[in-house]
């Protein structure tokens, strides 16, 4: 519990200093040849490494678009809408708790915000804009516990912020889980994720 308080501590503090940076940065993107170099070029590709609220991921974003890319990622992971779902004599069990399971994720993202912030000049370095995503994840439930993967679908609403290598996230949306083994359905949940990371 002390864990999540200072995470979410932590998002408050970032979520007020990435508005105070918007408000007062002077940037080159103001300038109008840079301004038409990012309009240009849109979605860049990167590397990344990250920390989530409770994890560390690799990720490679891959440019399909102007505004559209897809993100592979790969680690240790979990959120807040994290659950824990097993059956025990024909009895469906459910948890809701934070726990750190190994996850391949496929998001492709859409930036609809990219081209708008270009004419209001303001910074799209490292893809920073709002997005619209839909996050397909599996995972590992428990490390020690064999056939206990889990499959989750998060459609998502997500704000990236930036600079050349260190960049924000804050995701919202909801998660739909399921277990692969069976395809047990689970319940839907609410979805709250914050990462940080090193863009290379």
């Amino acid at each position: 519990m002390k864990k999540t308080l200072v995470w979410l501590f932590a998002m408050i503090v970032s979520g007020a200093s990435l508005m105070a940076q918007e408000q007062l940065d002077f940037n080159l993107s103001s300038i109008p040849e840079v301004k038409t170099m990012q309009k240009r070029e849109g979605v860049v590709a990167n590397h990344s490494l990250s920390a989530t609220i409770v994890g560390l991921e690799y990720t490679y974003e891959a440019r399909l678009g102007k505004a559209w890319s897809l993100a592979s990622r790969f680690g240790v992971s979990t959120c807040l809408s994290w659950i824990d779902g097993y059956i025990d004599e024909n009895t469906m069990h459910v948890e809701s708790h934070f726990y750190p399971h190994l996850a391949l994720t496929l998001e492709p993202r859409y930036y609809f915000t990219l081209e708008k912030r270009v004419l209001a000049g303001k910074k799209t370095v490292n893809n920073s804009a709002s997005f619209f995503s839909l996050q397909t994840k599996v995972y590992d439930n428990h490390w020690d516990t064999p056939l206990n993967i889990h499959l989750s679908v998060i459609p998502t609403f997500g704000i990236r912020r930036g600079g050349e290598h260190w960049f924000r996230e804050y995701t919202f949306g909801l998660a739909f889980h399921s277990m692969l083994y069976g395809l047990v359905p689970l319940p839907v949940l609410p979805h709250l994720n914050f990462r940080l990371g090193y863009a290379f």
